[in-house]
């Protein structure tokens, strides 16, 4: 029965940082994008920052506005702003 508590907590406590969380991944997102030695890595980078600026609550047009630009600057910009 006391794992059962743990596992919610450890639950709860996910969905409490979730933002957090997704900005950390964000940022991790943009550092890897500077550093992605392909097209085809860069493009599901992109990908996952869209699917993470979705869960963050940003618009849908303006997530992809960023990510037909491919702009790793703006994404970067994005983050400083928002967090």
């Amino acid at each position: 029965m006391a794992r059962r508590t743990h596992q919610e907590q450890i639950i709860k406590n996910y969905y409490k940082n979730r933002n957090e969380i997704l900005f950390q991944n964000l940022s991790e997102i943009v550092s890897e994008l500077w550093l992605a030695p392909d097209q085809f890595k860069r493009r599901k980078l992109w990908q996952r920052a869209a699917k993470a600026l979705e869960g963050i609550g940003m618009p849908a047009g303006e997530i992809k506005r960023l990510v037909e630009s491919q702009d790793e600057k703006a994404l970067a910009r994005v983050l400083n702003e928002k967090f």
